[in-house]
């Protein structure tokens, strides 16, 4: 074997080869990395499922722990709550005006339905923790709207 005794004549230009080669190599992987993510938030996404009125009922009556129902009005409140979700299902031609109305026109009668199931101070009660959940939504969107901008 003969081996140079002089240095490669060519050594910067394989050096910016490598170097730009290595800068592709991270470019790539960053671009995988970045697809990885957004398919499994996708895939999430895609996998959540739409609950049953009587999982969305018995949720609700979870809720309204801190109002202490009795045995009588936590089924009271069940049995409201499942015949109300399952006349909430969506039609295919709905426009956001008619979901918007039709949300407005249940959460009144859900009121009505309330104020004769709880008792007055556990209405009082209910409406204040209604109130908070309002606030809370409101500040969560308008932190979203915030954070959007920058």
């Amino acid at each position: 074997m003969k081996f140079h005794k002089h240095p490669i004549k060519h050594l910067p230009e394989t050096t910016v080869y490598l170097t730009n080669y290595q800068s592709m190599k991270k470019i790539l992987a960053g671009l995988f990395i970045t697809l990885s993510v957004h398919s499994v938030a996708i895939a999430q996404d895609g996998n959540r499922q739409r609950r049953t009125p009587e999982e969305r009922a018995k949720n609700q009556v979870e809720m309204m722990a801190p109002l202490k129902l009795s045995d009588e009005q936590q089924k009271q409140v069940y049995d409201f709550n499942v015949k109300m979700q399952a006349g909430e299902a969506p039609t295919e031609g709905d426009t956001r005006e008619t979901r918007m109305a039709r949300g407005k026109e249940n959460q009144a009668k859900r009121a009505e339905a309330y104020k004769q199931i709880l008792t007055p101070e556990q209405y009082k009660q209910f409406e204040a923790m209604q109130a908070e959940r309002r606030e809370r939504f409101k500040e969560r969107m308008n932190d979203r709207q915030n954070n959007s901008g920058e």
